[in-house]
């Protein structure tokens, strides 16, 4: 007795011992500073080292201009365990009657590829026997090298099991595989690798030159701009408004569609306070004769680095007004530049009109005089006063060409330069300094990007809009030049739009392109190329949006190109664009009058525990009585729930859910399902009510 005494005294000594020295170990683990030191350094070197799926591109309102859709290619290592332990269990083999070695496999591995085989069946289609034997032969393969193995050529055994890529409800179908999953990857040498690529919920077209694209190869846009932030993972808050790209890109490609003269163009609309981009449109690329493809990539709006033409003679007018050699009311020759007679276009012109009429009329001598008379016939004065201006600096986090003076001693430059010749700029760099005008001379560097979406943290960071330009010349210059660019619009040559409710101001432009591959303006037989533009501002008071429209024609005749007007072609699709975003502020601004403070939130069909919690958490008035699929719906002002019908080999009705919650319930009844857009489910095909057999697809369009 006293010795089972001292046997369960010891015990008893040696469990509370053990238990003593457990909880020490505990405290000082918690509590000890270096090994909390270590633990955050750890911590902190995982996180910075993790992989994150690229970020999104976000209009300015949040929503996803481009966002990440994984895809994984599926892999079968088939040297896990070759020549160790569980390869091989000679009590129950089974023989490769085809092999030259007469390769064993053990009763274990066949049962994993014969549930693979059929797990890959189920999510992707095709034969589950075809499946097997290809992942019989793989494993055949590497049991006939495994005397040659080693780590280095451990990569030898994993091969691709399918070309396709699979989604992630597809992954999850395989990976998840109760029996696959119990074992894990390193037995069944069963893994995906994500690569993942970009959707565009907008169409693939969609402000498809300011996005850009990012491949392995290729970055281009806001993809290449902010290609660092997006490989962390970080969301790119663009500047964007989808409803005004809309307008931007449906206006120009109609044109561009109806009219065959023309290969591309590009439309920019710019906030004038802040110089957000809201949109920036392009079809085609100016410097394309012809093309097959309207969505090129190319983005003109910011690329597109040519001589301007007349639209850059609001900037000779600025400059000539603000050296106060020159005023408004002065009369200028039209006909003769210098001492030498040029009979021009503009014969029909009188030959001494007023600075104004001068830029209303457009007369390319007349406003060579002007600055001929400003500059004291000198070209580098000139030249420094556009410099100064700041339009020639390079835009920074913009992905376009920097513009440049081309410099030389011809003693024609100054008349050309005047006109917008001897200087390459691209349609943002132009509409830059218009906006300066519209925003009482202060000059804001074009920006698409506002803010990013921190990945790690979930913070968002905006940016502060930049001044290039404090004062791009006096008030009373910017008075005159205002004044000059809106008669060019009441009476000059953009007449055709003067009358709007909202008032336009701007100046049209019309110039040969340089065509590089001849070195010259127009070809052997005469054929040329013309840039037909309108850069202005609305509305006339207290301006809200600049814009540019630029146009770019095929390789025409003479004939043909005179018959092409930048007032028939770039002054009315301005109108049209203009007239279009008034009335998207027309209607925010008085037609939303009546709309009750009380708002009926939009809440998406579900199951309808989920529609219980939503309600306790967000305090709603509605709610269900069971765990069935209900549907949601807004009847005289209030929510009113209904239970939604399923019935067996009859499609359900989804729409109004979200993909989540489809694709479990469709799923679970045997379909297989595709989708396209993001968002609430508008559209099913099958639709509901109609009867289908398991494995059937069914493809569900949100928005």
């Amino acid at each position: 007795m006293k010795k089972i005494y001292k046997v369960t005294l010891y015990l008893y000594r040696s469990f509370v011992g053990f238990a003593i020295y457990c909880i020490a170990w505990g405290l000082f683990t918690v509590f000890n500073p270096y090994l909390k030191t270590e633990e955050k350094e750890v911590r902190e070197k995982f996180i910075n080292s993790e992989s994150f799926r690229r970020g999104d591109i976000l209009s300015s309102d949040g929503n996803p201009l481009a966002t990440y859709y994984p895809e994984y290619t599926l892999f079968a290592d088939f040297g896990v365990r070759v020549g160790k332990r569980y390869t091989v269990d000679e009590r129950k083999v089974t023989k490769d009657k085809e092999s030259e070695h007469q390769v064993k496999l053990d009763t274990f591995r066949i049962h994993i590829y014969k549930e693979f085989a059929r797990a890959l069946s189920k999510a992707v289609g095709g034969n589950a026997g075809d499946y097997y034997r290809e992942l019989y032969n793989g494993r055949v393969k590497a049991e006939n090298e495994k005397n040659n193995d080693n780590e280095n050529k451990r990569k030898w055994f994993t091969e691709i099991i399918l070309k396709n890529k699979i989604d992630v409800f597809q992954r999850d179908m395989i990976i998840e595989n109760p029996y696959l999953k119990k074992r894990g990857r390193n037995v069944t040498g069963i893994y995906t690798k994500e690569t993942g690529k970009r959707i565009y919920p907008y169409g693939d077209n969609f402000a498809h030159s300011a996005i850009g694209v990012a491949t392995d190869n290729t970055f281009s846009g806001i993809e290449n701009m902010y290609n660092a932030d997006l490989k962390n993972g970080d969301n790119i808050l663009t500047t964007i408004d989808i409803r005004i790209q809309d307008i931007c890109e449906n206006v120009l490609q109609n044109k561009i569609s109806e009219d065959k003269r023309l290969v591309g163009g590009a439309i920019i609309v710019m906030e004038v306070a802040t110089g957000n981009i809201k949109a920036m449109a392009n079809v085609g690329a100016y410097y394309q004769d012809n093309y097959s493809d309207i969505h090129d990539t190319y983005n003109n709006a910011a690329k597109a680095t040519i001589e301007p033409g007349s639209t850059f003679k609001a900037i000779s007018l600025t400059l000539a007004l603000e050296t106060g050699k020159v005023s408004l009311s002065e009369k200028f020759n039209t006909k003769i530049w210098r001492d030498n007679k040029r009979m021009t276009e503009e014969n029909k012109l009188d030959s001494f009109l007023t600075v104004s009429k001068i830029i209303e009329n457009s007369s390319n001598i007349g406003t060579g005089n002007m600055i001929d008379k400003a500059f004291d016939r000198d070209i580098n004065k000139f030249i420094q006063a556009i410099k100064a201006l700041k339009i020639t600096d390079r835009i920074t986090n913009m992905d376009e060409t920097r513009p440049y003076i081309i410099q030389n001693n011809n003693r024609e430059t100054m008349l050309k330069l005047s006109h917008g010749y001897q200087i390459q700029l691209a349609p943002i760099h132009v509409l830059s300094f218009y906006n300066a005008i519209a925003n009482n001379g202060v000059m804001v560097k074009p920006r698409l990007v506002r803010g990013l979406v921190r990945h790690k943290t979930g913070i968002t960071e905006i940016f502060d809009t930049e001044i290039t330009n404090k004062a791009i010349c006096s008030k009373s210059t910017l008075d005159s030049v205002r004044l000059a660019l809106s008669r060019v619009v009441g009476r000059g040559s953009a007449r055709r739009i003067a009358g709007s409710p909202y008032g336009i101001v701007g100046k049209t432009g019309s110039v040969k392109i340089w065509l590089e591959n001849v070195k010259n303006y127009e070809t052997a037989n005469h054929l040329s190329r013309d840039l037909l533009s309108f850069c202005g501002y609305f509305p006339e008071k207290n301006p809200k949006y600049s814009c540019m429209i630029a146009l770019y024609t095929k390789l025409l005749s003479e004939k043909d190109i005179d018959e092409l007007y930048s007032s028939s072609t770039a002054v009315p699709l301005f109108r049209k664009v203009a007239d279009r975003i008034y009335a998207l502020h027309f209607e925010r601004d008085f037609a939303s009058v009546g709309i009750p403070a009380n708002n009926i939130p939009i809440i998406k069909n579900t199951r309808g525990n989920n529609l219980s919690i939503l309600s306790e958490k967000l305090d709603l008035p509605v709610a269900a009585d069971s765990d069935g699929w209900v549907r949601i719906d807004t009847v005289n002002k209030k929510l009113q729930v209904s239970g939604l019908s399923l019935k067996r080999g009859i499609v359900p009705d989804v729409t109004g859910m979200g993909l989540r919650d489809a694709v479990f319930l469709l799923e679970n009844r045997g379909l297989k399902v595709s989708y396209s857009g993001i968002g609430t489910i508008v559209k099913q095909s099958p639709e509901q009510g109609t009867s289908y057999n398991a494995g059937q697809k069914i493809y569900l369009m949100l928005n």
